[in-house]
């Protein structure tokens, strides 16, 4: 992160149990997880520890969903970390899921920018379910900053 001279990174499929922070070298790392005798999906989030100031809170919705939230040059953020289901996941996981998002997407109401940075696993069907949650809630998506191998840009 420090080469890319990234301030904030999410990362998913940690193997960190529970949730809570931690310092990383110059990072803050924000963890959300399972409970430490489960195996499951996690996700998290790195922030340069110079912001450390800025923060004003944080919290886990579940072991996919993390959010923390941020003062910045007089501006309120709240970026949403999120792990989503697979594709091939049972329907009723993904619903749940997408559930759980927009209520987290919906309870930071107007007053904040939200920054939305994950792994959704948006292909096929939970492309749409992606697009409609954004189109509800008037969010742009932008695409990622990776290049993709071929083999992995479609399923």
């Amino acid at each position: 992160m420090e080469q890319l001279r990234s301030d904030i990174a999410s990362i998913t499929e940690t193997k960190k149990k529970g949730s809570g922070t931690e310092l990383i070298g110059n990072y803050l790392h924000f963890y959300s997880g399972v409970p430490k005798e489960s195996r499951g999906k996690r996700v998290s989030l790195l922030i340069h520890k110079k912001w450390t100031h800025n923060i004003t809170n944080w919290q886990c919705s579940d072991e996919r969903i993390i959010t923390v939230n941020i003062n910045i040059l007089k501006t309120r953020f709240t970026i949403i970390g999120v792990h989503g289901p697979n594709e091939d996941e049972p329907v009723t996981n993904k619903h749940l899921f997408y559930e759980t998002f927009l209520k987290v997407v919906k309870d930071f109401g107007n007053n904040r920018k939200l920054v939305l940075v994950g792994d959704f696993k948006a292909r096929s069907d939970n492309g749409a379910r992606l697009i409609d949650l954004c189109e509800q809630n008037n969010l742009k998506i932008t695409n990622g900053f990776f290049q993709h191998k071929e083999i992995y840009k479609f399923t």
